[in-house]
């Protein structure tokens, strides 16, 4: 994107509409940063399940919100930091991954697990520390020289990915050859869960890709 405020497109100097994209995205990222801190939770402490069910849906309702806010904003300004295309698209993409942790939290307690599995442990690590990169990469979505210095986390998001989907496959693989997880049910409901967290996971290199994809377009 063209822009008026210099040759280098290295920051981004918002104008006051411009500004409350940031400020949106901003709250997306503190939003995310509360959801890895609730996986903390999980990971130290699972016993007060109920708590944490509704942690998470009075926190997905408040993420909604300003994703909400976001879309709305957009439909009105004319002038945006970057594509439209692009806020539009991670706007909501930032959105999905508080909804998939939500959903992958939520069946565990549908289905009742009561303790973490090494390999769950593993995978709610996993998408903790995926998560604290995205949100922090979405917080210096307004300063593009900062945005760059962060450029290996976009790697790491990706190492991240893979090592959740190594995770899927061991998991998967000790739950079907496991001696004490023979019932249909166990079966079932285990799969659901690592499939859940890993989906997460997968969500937040999409997202990482999305803002490397701004940072090479207005550089």
């Amino acid at each position: 994107m063209k822009t008026k405020y210099g040759d280098e497109k290295t920051k981004l100097i918002p104008v006051p509409q411009e500004k409350e994209f940031f400020t949106l995205f901003e709250k997306q990222a503190q939003k995310l940063f509360e959801v890895s801190k609730i996986l903390d939770e999980i990971l130290n402490n699972f016993s007060d399940r109920q708590k944490i069910a509704d942690e998470f849906s009075n926190l997905e309702h408040s993420a909604d919100e300003i994703t909400h806010k976001l879309i709305e904003k957009l439909n009105k300004t004319f002038i945006t930091p970057f594509d439209r295309e692009d806020i539009h698209f991670l706007a909501h993409e930032i959105d999905d991954i508080i909804d998939l942790t939500e959903a992958a939290v939520g069946k565990m307690l549908l289905y009742k697990i009561e303790s973490l599995t090494p390999e769950l442990k593993e995978q709610i690590r996993t998408l903790k520390n995926a998560i604290i990169l995205i949100s922090e990469l979405t917080k210096s979505l307004n300063n593009l020289n900062e945005l760059r210095k962060q450029s290996w986390k976009f790697v790491e998001v990706n190492h991240l990915e893979n090592q959740g989907d190594k995770l899927l496959r061991e998991a998967l693989n000790n739950l079907i050859n496991g001696s004490s997880l023979n019932a249909v049910f166990d079966l079932i409901r285990w799969k659901e869960v690592y499939e859940s967290l890993e989906e997460a996971i997968d969500k937040c290199e999409d997202v990482a890709n999305i803002i490397e994809s701004i940072l090479i377009k207005n550089s």
